[in-house]
């Protein structure tokens, strides 16, 4: 039942078009929100390494569009290390963006599947609506912010999300 909830889900928010309400936000607190279920119901089967910076800049993002574009990213990783994995996440600012990085040593994609990721409907697994990434990208682009995806069968999966930076001096929320 869980699955089908959230297969609808998905659609619904593929087939709608969110308007985004961009606030200044603390990206290290999103991800460790979005990420934090995932950690205390897996116990050790994925190790996470953690390197965020907490003085990272805060991003000027809608919440709840990017949250989910999280959420989309962590998911994926974690199905793809049905066994055992690591995975990494760490972050860097530029000067008028800031970019969060997830690594897992998960199964990977091939070039032909990489070519495809981000493509509606297209999935490497046997469940799921192949709307995960494609809803992740649109959610970050929405948010005037880019996604980039890198694969080696076998090895893993990185994608880079870079966002926008906030402005100086603003108030950040959790």
């Amino acid at each position: 039942m869980r699955i089908l909830r959230q297969i609808a889900g998905e659609f619904a928010n593929f087939a709608g078009e969110p308007t985004p309400h961009p606030t200044s936000v603390a990206l290290p607190a999103l991800v460790e929100e979005v990420l934090s279920p995932y950690r205390a119901g897996q116990g050790l089967r994925v190790e996470v390494d953690w390197r965020m910076p907490a003085d990272l800049p805060a991003v000027r993002i809608d919440r709840t569009l990017v949250g989910r574009a999280l959420t989309n990213l962590i998911e994926n990783a974690w199905q793809a290390m049905p066994q055992r994995g690591a995975f990494a996440v760490s972050a860097h600012a530029e000067a008028t963006t800031v970019s969060v990085t997830f690594e897992d040593t998960g199964v990977g994609m091939d070039p032909a599947a990489l070519s495809r990721a981000f493509e509606p409907y297209f999935s490497t697994k046997t469940a799921g609506s192949g709307l995960g990434l494609a809803n992740a990208k649109r959610n970050i682009e929405l948010c005037g912010g880019s996604i980039a995806i890198a694969s080696t069968v076998g090895q893993g999966t990185t994608v880079t999300v870079t966002l926008p930076r906030a402005a100086a001096g603003a108030a950040a929320t959790a």
